[in-house]
């Protein structure tokens, strides 16, 4: 064997596998501080924090006001077909009795309207679609309005959420991202399109999501209607 012709060769193999073993430290190294933060905030909190579910990359869980809640964040993974393609979402979830209304990005009337009924119907269910296919167009108000649209077919739940809902969504869009959100069928969802893995946007987030939850059950029980999940 001609050592001088295999040197080189060599040379580059080693050099490809410390890259590899350096890149998998730093990346570990990383993953392991955020799992530290979001733990750290977790405790602060009160809150459940689990790392690396079997559907989620973390979860949140807590209790607020006697409704058990959760955020979780997701993304695809390598090697598991059941998340190809799935988006990179932060999701926050409680029971709350009610229904008929989706705020979401302006969709119009064409294809693009037909694409986002699809997206909902495959990552939020029949009732999320069901609300955004047939709940009348509400304009937000203030500089979400830009932004953001309500599709509602329940006008007078609308006018008692508006407020607290451009609230709160307002918050989110201006130190986290831009949210949508689908209340449908006794359950409250509030979903960013990207994984929040930074501890004060994500103290953000639920605080926000939480405020939310806590003004739209009092402004029920005002009301006179059953707010329970």
């Amino acid at each position: 064997m001609n050592l001088r012709a295999v040197l080189p060769v060599l040379l580059a193999g080693a050099l490809v596998v410390a890259l590899v073993v350096l890149l998998y430290v730093v990346q570990n190294r990383r993953f392991n501080a955020a799992d530290a933060r979001r733990r750290s905030l977790a405790a602060a909190r009160g809150w459940t924090y689990v790392e690396n579910t079997e559907s989620a990359l973390f979860r949140f869980e807590g209790v607020s006001s006697g409704r058990r809640w959760r955020c979780e964040a997701f993304r695809p993974r390598v090697g598991d077909p059941s998340r190809q393609g799935a988006p990179h979402q932060t999701v926050f979830r409680v029971a709350l009795r009610g229904d008929g209304i989706v705020v979401l990005p302006p969709t119009g009337d064409g294809v693009a309207r037909a694409v986002v009924l699809a997206l909902l119907r495959e990552t939020r269910g029949e009732p999320a679609a069901r609300v955004a296919e047939n709940g009348e167009r509400r304009s937000l108000a203030g500089p979400l309005g830009a932004k953001l649209e309500a599709r509602v077919t329940d006008a007078s739940r609308w006018r008692a959420s508006e407020q607290p809902l451009t609230s709160a969504l307002a918050t989110i869009d201006e130190s986290v991202a831009l949210p949508m959100v689908i209340w449908a069928e006794d359950e409250l969802t509030v979903v960013v399109g990207r994984v929040v893995d930074d501890d004060r946007a994500l103290a953000t987030f639920i605080d926000a999501s939480l405020a939310l939850v806590t003004d739209l059950s009092a402004r029920a029980a005002t009301a006179g209607h059953d707010g329970g999940a």
